[in-house]
């Protein structure tokens, strides 16, 4: 019915939004009816959004390619400004949608990591918070008991590691050594937490970790 509104009105109608409201009255859907932006366009117009659907709190894109988000329920009479941070570069704009891609600021290590696109409507500002490009993560190991270690996955160069778009780890213990083997523990669903511990106190091991998010399918990390 949602979408039916938004065919026969425009995704941005008051009627569109109007029918959203009243399914979220009566528990279908969710409560999704007011401005925002969106990944991948504004509206049903070119098949790929719905008002239903929201772009995920940090949203992940490809350190060059392109990625367009749309403005729901915002009439095309609005003022909108389309600001964007200095690691990206508008491709194309219209007043309900902007196409942005990763700048190259003399290296590509200056263009990774967090990123945003905001759009002021009608002095109203909206954010999107963007990561661009694969993980930027690093280890930190604390000494918990003689025999115990707690390995920690921390955001790089001073990045959020839970700003990353990150959807999986993979945590392994590789070329144990000494008078015990040790063991691993995870800690879900934290994703970023381990603890490495044994039954003795004269052990040692490698850690190799995998992570994910939708640009890479997994980084490996080694120490």
């Amino acid at each position: 019915m949602i979408r039916a509104a938004s065919d026969i009105f425009e995704a941005n109608s008051e009627e569109a939004k109007t029918v959203c409201k009243a399914w979220y009255a009566v528990d279908v859907g969710g409560n999704e009816c007011s401005t925002r932006i969106i990944s991948g366009g504004g509206g049903f117009g070119d098949g790929t959004s719905d008002p239903t659907d929201q772009s995920s709190e940090v949203d992940v894109i490809c350190d060059r390619g392109n990625k367009t988000y749309g403005l729901l329920f915002v009439d095309t009479t609005a003022n909108v400004v389309w600001t964007v941070s200095s690691n990206l570069e508008k491709m194309n704009e219209t007043t309900l949608s902007l196409t942005v891609r990763g700048r190259l600021n003399g290296t590509l290590a200056n263009t990774l990591g967090h990123a945003y696109v905001i759009a002021i409507v009608d002095g109203v500002a909206y954010r999107q918070d963007i990561w661009l490009g694969e993980p930027q993560v690093s280890m930190r190991y604390v000494q918990h008991t003689p025999y115990q270690v707690y390995v920690h996955l921390e955001g790089a160069n001073g990045t959020d590691i839970t700003k990353q778009g990150i959807t999986n780890v993979d945590w392994q213990l590789v070329n144990p050594t000494g008078n015990c083997t040790p063991a691993l523990e995870l800690y879900n669903p934290n994703l970023f937490l381990a603890l490495v511990q044994g039954n003795c106190y004269n052990w040692a091991a490698q850690m190799q970790v995998g992570v994910s998010n939708n640009v890479v399918q997994h980084k490996l990390l080694e120490i």
